[in-house]
C-alpha cells in the first residue's frame, strides 16, 4: 500500500510539473483541439440533430447552402448566389468537395434534403425547415422519396426550390444543420465540412481528424462528454479541454489562468422573427406551442411570412403580448472558457461554428 501510494505521489508531481512547464500531459495530442460538452449527442446524422451538441459537431462534417454569420446575417455556405422570383428561389452551388473527393453537385442537394423528410431519418421537426417546399410534406408523411418542388440543373451547379408561397424566411431555415447536405457511401456519411470522424466511443468521447484542403484549424478534433461542471473546470486547470461549457449560475472560481470567459446569448434556430412569432401564435402552424388563436394575428403572420416585413411581425407579436396571456419571462445565456488554443471567435449565438474560422494558435 505504500509503495502503490508512492508512485501515485510521483505519478501525480509528474503530470502537475508537465502542465506548470507548458507541457501537454501525454494522454493529448499536441495538435488537437478538445471541446468538452455536457451531454451525449443522440444521433451523428444531421438530419437526426434536434439537440445544440448534435448540431455543433453536424456543422464540423457537414455544410449547408446558406449559414448564419456570427452577427446574424444570412451567408453563402455551398451556395455562393441566390435569387427569388416569387415563389422559386434559385440556388448556385460553388465548387466544393466531399471527404472523399467527389464534387458537391445539385443532385446530393436534392437526395440529402429529401432524405432528411423520410420518416426512416427525419426527427419529426424537418418541416419547420423544409415544409415551405411544394411536395416535402408528401415526403415527410411518407408517401414520397423525393420532394417534387426541388429542380436541379446538374451540369450548371443549379437548385431551384418551388415553394408553396413566397416565404422570405425560407434561405434562413437552409442554414440549420438539418438541412446539412452529404453523400451515403453504404451507412457511411460524408461531408463536405473541414473534419471527417475517425473514432466514436458512445458517451465518452468523438474524435475527428482535418480534411485535406478543408482549411481546418487543427489537425485533430475531440468532442469529450464530460457532465459535471466541477470536473470541466479541473480539466481545464490540467489544460486537459479547450473549450470549457459552464453550467447555468456556475462560475469559474478560481478562475482559470490564461483562459478567456467568452458570454453567448441564447437565438433561436435560425435569424428570422416567425422562429419565434410563428411558433407561439400561428394557429395554422404545426410546430405551435401554445393554443392562441387570433385570426388577426393569423393575418399578420401570413404577410410577413410573405414580404418580411417588420412592422408586421412586431403587430403580430403586439396581439400576444397585450390582448392575450403571452409574457416573456427570461433570456438565457451561455458561458465557455476558451484556452489560448482555441478561438473565442468559434462560438456565436447559433451554436459552435465550424472550427477553422480562424487558425488555432498552437501551443510549442
Amino acid at each position: 500500500m505504500v509503495r502503490s501510494g508512492i508512485r501515485w505521489f510521483f505519478a501525480a508531481f509528474a503530470t502537475a510539473a508537465l502542465v506548470s512547464c507548458g507541457r501537454l500531459p501525454p494522454s493529448r495530442h499536441r495538435n488537437s483541439i478538445v471541446i468538452a460538452i455536457s451531454t451525449t449527442p443522440t444521433s451523428l446524422d444531421p438530419a437526426r440533430a434536434t439537440t445544440q451538441v448534435c448540431q455543433d459537431i453536424a456543422r464540423q462534417q457537414f455544410e449547408t447552402l446558406t449559414q448564419v454569420s456570427k452577427g446574424g446575417s444570412i451567408v453563402g455556405g455551398l451556395a455562393d448566389t441566390w435569387s427569388a422570383a416569387g415563389s422559386v428561389i434559385t440556388f448556385h452551388l460553388r465548387h466544393a468537395t466531399f471527404s472523399d473527393g467527389s464534387l458537391v453537385t445539385p443532385a446530393e442537394v436534392k437526395f440529402s434534403l429529401s432524405r432528411a423528410c423520410q420518416p426512416a431519418f427525419s426527427a419529426g421537426e424537418i418541416g419547420t425547415y423544409l415544409g415551405d417546399i411544394d411536395g416535402a410534406d408528401q415526403c415527410i408523411a411518407g408517401k414520397s422519396e423525393s420532394i417534387t418542388g426541388i429542380d436541379i440543373i446538374q451540369r450548371e451547379g443549379i437548385v431551384k426550390f418551388r415553394l408553396k408561397g413566397p416565404t422570405a424566411s425560407f434561405v434562413a431555415k437552409l442554414s440549420n444543420p438539418m438541412c446539412s447536405i452529404l453523400k451515403a457511401r453504404g451507412k457511411e456519411l460524408l461531408g463536405s465540412g473541414p473534419y471527417r470522424k475517425t473514432s466514436v466511443e458512445e458517451g465518452e468521447h468523438y474524435n475527428f481528424e482535418a480534411v485535406a484542403g478543408g482549411a481546418a484549424a487543427t489537425e485533430l478534433l475531440e468532442f469529450r462528454v464530460v457532465q459535471d461542471t466541477a470536473t470541466r473546470l479541473n480539466m481545464a486547470r490540467r489544460q486537459l479541454i479547450d473549450v470549457c461549457p459552464l453550467g447555468l449560475g456556475d462560475t469559474a472560481t478560481p478562475p482559470v489562468t490564461g483562459y478567456s470567459l467568452v458570454t453567448i446569448p441564447w437565438t433561436g434556430d435560425y435569424p428570422d422573427p416567425e422562429n419565434f412569432i410563428a411558433s407561439m401564435l400561428d394557429s395554422h402552424s404545426s410546430a405551435r406551442k401554445s393554443s392562441f388563436s387570433d385570426p388577426k394575428a393569423d393575418e399578420l403572420i401570413a404577410s410577413a411570412r410573405a414580404n418580411g416585413s417588420l412592422k408586421s411581425w412586431r403587430a403580430a407579436e403586439s396581439l400576444g403580448l397585450t390582448s392575450h396571456w403571452i409574457v416573456p419571462i427570461i433570456h438565457q445565456t451561455e458561458q465557455f472558457l476558451v484556452s489560448p488554443r482555441a478561438q473565442p471567435e468559434w462560438l456565436t449565438p447559433w451554436g459552435l461554428a465550424p472550427v477553422r474560422l480562424v487558425k488555432a494558435r498552437l501551443t510549442r
